[in-house]
């Protein structure tokens, strides 16, 4: 039923985010994007570790998101990233094997895909 689901965090909507996690990654989603924008690139690193243990024990696709440091740093290939991130780092990420882009137009989809974006998510859509 949620092999078509791609989950997207939130720690601030759980008390026990691992845990929660866990409970997601048991339900098999298609993926999960670590979307925890508000933290340090050294805190992000040390969640991103974490996560990326509990989706691995269940193997659910784990995209990290917006620290492209981070996931070189591990060398992980998933990547999920606002626009203007992609646009200024397009020639920076031909490791990666997945490019995620938020978009929120036609405009936006279009110009995504042309700085290499693998999928798009759409959201708050306005013309």
């Amino acid at each position: 039923m949620y092999n078509q689901v791609i989950a997207v965090t939130n720690r601030h909507l759980c008390n026990d985010f691992l845990p929660q996690i866990e409970k997601v990654c048991e339900l098999h989603p298609k993926a999960m994007i670590l979307r925890e924008k508000d933290l340090s690139e050294s805190e992000y690193l040390q969640l991103a570790k974490k996560v990326l243990e509990i989706c691995d024990t269940y193997q659910v696709p784990c995209i990290l998101h917006s620290f492209i440091n981070v996931a070189k740093e591990l060398d992980y290939k998933k990547i999920h990233l606002p626009l203007s991130l992609l646009k200024e780092n397009t020639n920076h990420l031909s490791e990666f094997t997945t490019i995620g882009c938020s978009i929120h137009s036609l405009d936006e989809a279009k110009e995504a895909i042309n700085c290499g974006a693998t999928y798009l998510t759409a959201g708050h859509i306005y013309q």
